[in-house]
Parts: structure tokens; sequence; C-alpha cells
């Protein structure tokens, strides 16, 4: 398991990589919306403590000062308001956003490895379509752009499906990014989609990125984590 693993960060990487050494040509992108100018990705190129509790305080009513120098203790006093004209208090900042957000699921073979002829079926099956990285290609129509894409967990990732026969790997990886073709919770959908499908039709076990098992808090944290991206995304384009 524990090589299996390190193959998908490999074939992540790569594709994070590719993403990385071309993001200075992508910054038009980032600032535009959903419909800007994209270039496809290529994989070759491709616990924290409690706080400490405070001291604790005595019920009752403080006794009073048995001379002029003894005074009760002082109660804090609302904060003052603030002047007219006085400069509003600045916002949190915001995390700045510089590359893209990768999203990957991996469908794990159960028993026997999967085999190269049942990935060529059921990509055909499911129109995918193979591009010129060797990797498969989920599109809307066939000259669109990929919403995501579909490699061998094992690197370099490639899918010899021309030549099938003989070909065999421990699972498929997907992965997309985000900005993209289309809303970030729409890519996520059609990735989970792609994956339980892929899962169903080849005797596979759909995992989130870090090869756990996939479960509905995980889907729930993954689209908080989008949300929230584009949000920021959102903001980072204002100040533009």
């Amino acid at each position: 398991m524990g090589l299996i693993a390190l193959g998908g960060l490999a074939v992540v990487g790569l594709a994070v990589w590719e993403l990385r050494g071309h993001l200075g040509r992508r910054k038009d992108a980032l600032r535009n919306g959903w419909g800007a100018p994209r270039r496809e990705p290529r994989l070759g190129d491709l616990g924290v403590e409690p706080p400490a509790e405070g001291p604790r305080l005595t019920p009752g009513i403080p006794e009073a000062p048995d001379s002029p120098s003894e005074s009760p203790a002082e109660v804090d006093a609302p904060p003052p308001a603030p002047e007219a004209g006085a400069a509003a208090p600045a916002e949190a900042p915001v995390a700045e956003v510089t590359e893209p957000l990768i999203l990957v699921l991996h469908v794990h073979a159960r028993g026997d490895w999967f085999q190269g002829p049942e990935i060529a079926r059921v990509a055909h099956d499911l129109d995918l379509l193979e591009d010129e990285m060797g990797l498969l290609a989920l599109r809307d129509h066939p000259e669109g752009p990929a919403l995501l894409r579909v490699a061998s967990m094992a690197a370099p990732g490639r899918l010899p499906l021309e030549r099938p026969q003989g070909f065999t790997c421990p699972g498929l990886t997907l992965f997309t990014q985000i900005p993209g073709p289309k809303p970030g919770a729409a890519l996520y959908a059609e990735m989970v989609t792609l994956a339980q499908r892929l899962a169903e039709s080849l005797g596979g076990e759909v995992r989130d990125e870090t090869h756990s098992t996939l479960t509905r808090q995980t889907m729930d944290h993954t689209r908080h984590r989008i949300l929230d991206f584009e949000r920021r995304l959102r903001i980072a384009r204002g100040r533009s």
C-alpha cells in the first residue's frame, strides 16, 4: 500500500509541477471568469491543546476598603466610541490566491490489478477520450476543454490504451484543477460521479487524495475547501 500511495503522489506531483511551471502564463486566467482561456495541464511537465484556564473568581461582594489607600479592583471600561471622521478598522487579511486548487481522487483495485483491455473497454463506455499525453480526459464534447483527467496510479501515469494487452496498474488517479471550465462544485461532482462509475465497472474502491476510503464527511470538507478557495479568488479579482 505504501508503494501504491507513493505512485499516486508521484502522478499528482507531476501534474502540480506542470501547473506551477506555467503559473506565470495563467495569471490572466485567474483574474477572469470561468470561461477565461486556459492551457491544459501536461502530466509529463506536469491536537491543538485547549487554552489554559484563567484564574477562578470567587463569588461574593468585595468588602469596602479599610483605608483610602486601598481601592476595589477596577472594572474594565468599554472601549470608547470612535471619533467622528476616524478611519474604520481594517478588515482581516484574506490569504492570497497564487496557485490553482488541485482536486484528487483514486480508484483502488480490489485484489487483482486493473487490466489494460478492461480499462480500455470501460473508458469507451464512459466516453473518456485519450489525449496526447496518454491520459484519459473527460470532456463535455470532443473538442471541448478537459474537465478532469484519469491516469494510472503508478508513475508516470500513462495508460497505453491503443495497445492495452499486457498492461496492468494498481488503480487509477483522477485529478482536476480550480479554476477550470466549470465552477468548482460542478467539477468536483463530475469527479466523484466518474470515480464511482469507474469503481463499479472495474471492481474497485473510491479513495480520497490520502488513499483513505472516501466518506461523506470528506466530500463535505472538500466542498467547503472549494467554496473558500473561490471566495478568495473573487476577492483577489476584485482587488486587481
